[in-house]
């Protein structure tokens, strides 16, 4: 997702679906090529990638979005962002 996609998502719709929160971002003029996106998004190829990151995600005990880590170190929440981003500058 790009930067402003991602702000479409925590400021406006952190609990929709990925497709809705593109459908938000559409509404406040945020600048995304939709029609090639939509296709990637659907497409069997990227399907397959995402149930592997799901599945190393359960792996990893991750239960929600954002979760960052550093090291072994877990962070969850987009309000931990700063701590995640501190640590790793002293790492």
């Amino acid at each position: 997702m790009s930067r402003p996609e991602l702000s479409c998502w925590f400021d406006f719709a952190s609990n929709y679906s990925y497709l809705s929160v593109l459908r938000l971002a559409r509404q406040h003029e945020v600048a995304v090529q939709w029609k090639p996106l939509l296709r990637a998004a659907q497409s069997a190829d990227n399907k397959e990638r995402l149930r592997t990151r799901t599945d190393a995600a359960r792996a990893l005990h991750i239960f929600g979005a954002p979760t960052f880590f550093v090291g072994p170190e877990m962070y969850w929440g987009n309000d931990r962002l700063a701590d995640a981003l501190a640590l790793a500058a002293r790492t």
